[in-house]
């Protein structure tokens, strides 16, 4: 049961980073960069727990160092982002 799930999350996970190198390659994200790293946070999270329950430490590693860099992109991204407010007026 649990390697069925681990299974169906590693293809979600590998689904998503294709999509995402794909939507890239095509330019389809514009500058959409949340978008981009949403994705591949996602992505790289879903290979790590399925590498963890497979038991390739290598892998999980690798994905684990992924998803930190995300993180670490995100941040930024909305680091840098502005918080806009309008106040209605009657």
């Amino acid at each position: 049961m649990i390697e069925t799930l681990a299974l169906i999350i590693g293809i979600t996970g590998i689904i998503a980073i294709g999509l995402n190198f794909l939507l890239e390659a095509t330019n389809s994200l514009k500058e959409d960069h949340k978008a981009f790293g949403w994705i591949n946070l996602y992505g790289s999270t879903a290979l790590c727990i399925y590498a963890i329950i497979s038991k390739a430490w290598l892998f999980a590693v690798l994905n684990g160092l992924l998803i930190l860099i995300g993180i670490y992109g995100l941040t930024k991204i909305y680091s840098n982002t502005k918080i806009k407010f309008k106040i209605k007026s009657d």
